[in-house]
Order: C-alpha cells, then structure tokens, then sequence
C-alpha cells in the first residue's frame, strides 16, 4: 500500500457507541508505511444486537434502494487431462491462483507428430462447473427434442453458467450439438461438442470436480501467507497469487455436525453460502480502512442506505436480516442491455461479532499485505 494519508484525514475520533452495560470507543494505534508513520484508529464493534443500543439517539431502519451501480491455453506439465474423443480435451489446471477448466479443440502439426491446442474452446471457472450440473438435464431435453429432426436448427435456450458464460444446444448439417460460449474481452469464443462428446464429459463430471477441489486445496494452502479465524465460520486470510496479494474474507467449508449447519443456515441471510467469499485487492483494502470513520457512523445510526464504492462494481453495506446486523462486502454486475446493478454470490456477509474480530486484526493484516506487496 503505497499511502494512508488518507486515513489520517479520516480518522478521527470516532465517538463512543453506547450499548447495554458496555461502551466501546475506538483506541489510537500507530501504524508505520514505509518511512513514515501514521496514527489512525481502528473502531471495535460491540458483539450486541442493534436493538441494545441506548444513549444514542432513536434508532430507525431505513429501507435500502437497490445498489447503484483469460485466456484459453492448453494445459501444462501439471494439468490434468481428460479425453473426450476425437482430439477434444478437457484440461485442469491453476493460472495465478485461480483453478481453470479448460475444454479445447486440439490439432496435430504438419509433421503429425506434435499434438497443439486450437484457439477453439473455453474457459470455466470452478464456479461455473459446479452451475453445469443443474443443466445436465435440460441440456439432455433438449438433445432429445433434436433427436427426430434434420437440416440446421439455431439454439431455443441459453443455460446461463455465469454472466459471461452460457450453454446451448443446436443441430448444424443434422448432427446435434452441446456449445459452451465465453464473451471474453477479446470477443465471443466458442466450442461445439458432439452427442458423443457431451456423453463423455457427463460420465467425467465426477472426476473433473474431484480434480478441481484438489487444485484448488493446493492453491489454497499455497498461497496463504497469514490466517485469522473470525468465527468457527468465518477466515480473513492474506493471500498471494502470482504477483498480487489479497485479503480474502470467506466461509468455512459446511460443518459436519448437521446442528452446526442448521445453527449456521438461521444465522446466516438470504444469498449466502457456505463456501463463498471475496478477495479484496490492495487498493480496495486501502479505500475501506481509509472509510471506517463513516462506516461506524451508518452502523450507530442503523442506516440500511450506507454504501461505500470500493470500485467501480464492488461495494461496502449493511443487512439486518432476522434481527441480526451484517455488515456486507459484494461485487455487482450489470446485465447487457440493463442499467440496474445486480449483486453476484461473490461476496460476504460478516455479523458484527466477526466484523469485530477483523477490526482488531487490520492493523497486522495491513502490515503484512504491504510487507506482501513490496517483495
């Protein structure tokens, strides 16, 4: 992190918030970036429900309007490879901390001695495999309502495996075909696989998803350099992938006493899942420390309008959910052709007993993201 003049600006003593039997207010600690040190405080907030608040003024909800608003390469020595036929493969591998599945059109060299990979195919992600299940059987209906027919028919459907990746079927030339199609920034990039093709990867999918959670446990233990448990649910780690560091704020894989998971599941609001989670960049780490004079502000007052812009289509907000108050940090998209903001499953919904947690690790989170960042 290259400056925190701007938490100076904004830390400034942020009044004591009253609660049931407690105040708490924010103690001064100093923190040294590069050669200069700059003192800021770090507000710790009370592990109570809002509704113990007292001594500060009437506490009011106020309803929340909606937000405002790769590449494709064949896989390595330590990838994965899986057969479809006919020179397709499926490919599993990790690029920069990010675990890829690959499904790519492969072609034999002039000397036909050397097999390459095409610039037919796509990219997935770990999230999207795990959306493609759920289309398995709509895929086969529709396979079966081209089964009778011949000549060319354009796709009815587009299963939507994330917002830039979708998958259909069509018939060219009477033969049926499954296409998954990636809008990367380069342009639209696609691969049509056979019946027969599309069979085999049905039969693979259980590997392919055992793969992917090996890659991805190994980039995982990999790439972390400092943990914290926030809750029995809940880890902020410092990750660095490739030559970028991150703090990432995620879920616990599901518990496997089953009254943990229905004591989590009440606990938790509406769009959250176990497993989910958000890697926040170093600027946008910069942007909510520099803010966290506001952000307590919003939560004394209970004011379900606070959002703080930590880039262009991530943001900082508050969610009172089943009486219980969190404090959210999600990344939005917007639909082609829409002006509205929709908030994607990359996010994070803290209760304010972790988000007290956090608050008393930034310091030694920052300290060692900068350490991170100058190596």
């Amino acid at each position: 992190l290259h400056s925190f003049q701007a938490m100076r600006r904004s830390a400034g003593r942020i009044s004591a918030v009253c609660f049931k039997n407690r105040s708490v207010c924010a103690p001064a600690r100093t923190f040294v970036c590069g050669n200069s040190a700059s003192s800021f405080r770090f507000a710790k907030v009370a592990q109570v429900s809002f509704n113990q608040v007292r001594g500060c003024g009437n506490f009011q909800q106020v309803s929340s309007p909606p937000p405002p608003p790769q590449a494709n390469s064949a896989g390595s020595n330590n990838d994965t490879v899986l057969e479809l036929g006919e020179d397709m493969v499926v490919s599993i591998g990790q690029y920069k901390g990010s675990v890829l599945v690959h499904i790519r059109q492969y072609y034999y060299d002039k000397e036909k001695t050397v097999r390459r990979p095409s610039k037919i195919g796509v990219t997935l992600r770990t999230r999207d495999i795990e959306n493609l299940e759920k289309y398995f059987d709509d895929i086969d209906a529709d396979l079966h309502r081209l089964s009778q027919e011949t000549g060319d028919f354009a796709k009815q459907y587009d299963f939507t495996l994330a917002p830039n990746r979708k998958v259909s079927v069509h018939m060219h030339q009477s033969i049926r075909y499954v296409r998954f199609e990636h809008e990367s920034p380069t342009g639209l990039k696609h691969v049509d696989l056979t019946v027969d093709q599309y069979g085999v990867l049905k039969n693979l999918y259980a590997s392919i998803r055992e793969q992917v959670a090996a890659f991805g446990d190994a980039v995982s233990q990999d790439a972390t350099l400092y943990s914290v448990e926030l809750s029995a649910y809940t880890t902020a780690s410092l990750l660095r992938l490739g030559d970028k560091s991150f703090i990432d704020i995620r879920k616990k894989a599901a518990p496997q006493n089953q009254n943990a998971q229905q004591t989590q599941q009440q606990q938790q609001p509406t769009g959250s899942t176990r497993g989910s989670g958000i890697s926040i960049r170093s600027s946008e780490w910069e942007t909510l420390i520099s803010n966290l004079q506001p952000l307590y502000a919003a939560i004394q007052a209970g004011d379900l309008n606070y959002q703080l812009q930590l880039n262009t289509n991530r943001m900082v907000s508050l969610n009172h959910y089943k009486e219980v108050w969190y404090i959210v940090i999600r990344e939005y998209f917007t639909p082609k052709g829409s002006s509205q903001s929709l908030p994607t499953k990359k996010g994070i919904n803290m209760r304010m007993e972790e988000w007290a947690v956090l608050a008393d690790n930034m310091e030694e989170l920052t300290t060692r993201l900068q350490a991170s960042l100058q190596q």
